[in-house]
């Protein structure tokens, strides 16, 4: 069944934090783009001078090979400094097919595939490719940010995230060790979503958060996390946060207005009739609580 779907959405990163995530970014995708190489000169040593000559007997030998050797075998990233290391399930026939029939290795006729061919990461790449099947992750070291971004197609987020740089990507983000002002959201959406009639359907959605701002724009997408004071943070803190800021919000409000010989401001629900947040992430998803700053 067909669902088109996108989702993007970019990340502020703490300076430790973006360092330890684009390197392990890095080294999950040349541990991964390492595997593929070496099933590449597998499959050529393989070849008999026919298959290497005859475009059909190449393509199956191609498929022979992957149903025999590719599909769903481990890619490893071992630990390092920058990462507790990522151990994983994929198919890397779509991957080792992305350089073995539609790179430079294929263009006139079969050749055997070169190393130069793989696009091996440095210590200065900021763009990386999710999966054979699109996804782009891309660091912005000005800004300190990294951008998650998958184009509308079929099963495109799904698909995107199955990769193997994708799936490193997504665990060493939440290992990440935030401080204030950090974090975010990543949003998208999907055809059904789209075409939806009941009440609040239609609009983007917010897929996953991370760290203090994901916890303040998305409480209930935002897994726990930790900050770089070791403190940490879940679900449930979320709400006491905004219990605890809404409270706060309304005694310097009150105390303001009584400084100016006026009345208590009333509240509802936890809201204050004219308090300011201006400058401050404010909590619209706890239901009693909305406007309430959330500081961490």
């Amino acid at each position: 069944m067909s669902k088109y779907e996108w989702e993007e959405g970019t990340i502020t990163l703490p300076s430790s934090g973006f360092a330890q995530l684009r390197k392990a970014v890095e080294e999950a995708d040349r541990a991964h783009k390492e595997v593929v190489f070496e099933h590449t000169q597998k499959f050529w040593a393989g070849l008999t001078a026919k298959q290497k000559s005859d475009r059909g007997e190449y393509n199956k030998a191609f498929d022979d090979y992957c149903d025999k050797h590719a599909r769903t075998k481990k890619v490893i990233s071992a630990p390092s400094r920058w990462s507790s290391g990522v151990s994983i399930d994929v198919d890397l026939s779509d991957d080792i097919e992305a350089v073995v029939k539609y790179g430079r290795a294929f263009k006139d006729k079969p050749t055997r595939v070169l190393k130069s061919d793989m696009n091996f990461p440095t210590n200065r790449t900021t763009e990386f490719s999710a999966s054979p099947h699109g996804g782009c992750i891309t660091f912005n070291k000005d800004r300190g940010t990294v951008t998650w971004s998958v184009g509308e197609n079929n099963h495109a987020v799904s698909s995107a995230r199955g990769g193997a740089v994708a799936e490193a990507f997504f665990k060493s983000l939440r290992d990440v060790k935030w401080r204030k002002n950090t974090g975010g959201v990543i949003s998208g959406n999907d055809e059904y979503n789209r075409e939806g009639r009941d009440y609040g359907n239609g609009g983007n959605y917010v897929t996953v958060g991370f760290g203090p701002i994901g916890a303040i724009e998305a409480p209930w997408q935002t897994d726990e996390f930790v900050m770089t004071d070791g403190k940490r943070y879940s679900r449930g803190d979320y709400d006491k946060l905004a219990r605890s800021a809404a409270a706060a919000s309304r005694r310097n409000l009150n105390q303001a207005l009584k400084s100016q010989g006026q009345s208590p401001a009333r509240t509802q629900r936890g809201k204050t009739s004219a308090a300011s947040t201006a400058g401050s992430f404010t909590n619209r998803n706890f239901g009693g609580y909305e406007g309430a700053p959330l500081h961490f």
